[in-house]
């Protein structure tokens, strides 16, 4: 206990001499996603079904609607359809092979856009095609509640285990969320 006290506040006195402050995320326990109208009705499909699945693991988190959308709005998670060039330039010019993108929430608003590059996900070979959109949402949808990526075996926010998870939310995915919160 004495350890961790004493590095507790090494921290504090490294965070004081730097004048640095990490300013905790603004999330909420409920938002409405709004999903953009340009998707084909099988990306509402998966998108309806990443939705349902947060909704299973956490009750009444996301509430999905179809609207035209734009901009960081507190508790609300805007999903755009995009292509890959575009996403690229978002996430600011990177040159990996991109499926989507999220920005927020951040320590000023708990809203979050997303952008699904889906020229991308359409050319997934046919094996992959009736899971893969779901988790790529469902993926992104974790980022917008405030979830980072981690280790967790299968985890649907382990990165290495994309295309793997099949869109599941694990124990450590919904840990982490419960911990973003405070929970």
């Amino acid at each position: 206990m004495k350890t961790v006290a004493a590095v507790l506040g090494m921290l504090g006195m490294l965070v004081a001499m730097t004048g640095c402050s990490v300013a905790p995320l603004r999330v909420s326990d409920h938002y409405i996603v709004e999903a953009d109208p340009a998707f084909s009705p099988s990306d509402m499909d998966a998108l309806s079904a990443a939705v349902e699945s947060w909704n299973a693991a956490r009750p009444g988190t996301l509430q999905l609607v179809v609207a035209s959308c734009s901009g960081e709005v507190d508790n609300v998670i805007c999903v755009h359809a995009s292509d890959e060039a575009a996403t690229q330039q978002i996430a600011g010019g990177t040159t990996d092979l991109i499926e989507g993108r999220t920005d927020g929430p951040s320590s000023d608003s708990s809203g979050a856009e997303i952008w699904i590059a889906r020229d991308n996900v359409a050319a997934l070979p046919a094996w992959a095609a009736a899971w893969a959109p779901q988790e790529n949402f469902g993926h992104e949808l974790g980022h917008a509640l405030g979830l980072e990526h981690h280790n967790g075996v299968g985890a649907l926010m382990n990165f290495a285990a994309i295309g793997s998870s099949r869109g599941v939310i694990t124990a450590d995915d919904l840990a982490q969320f419960d911990a973003v919160r405070g929970h």
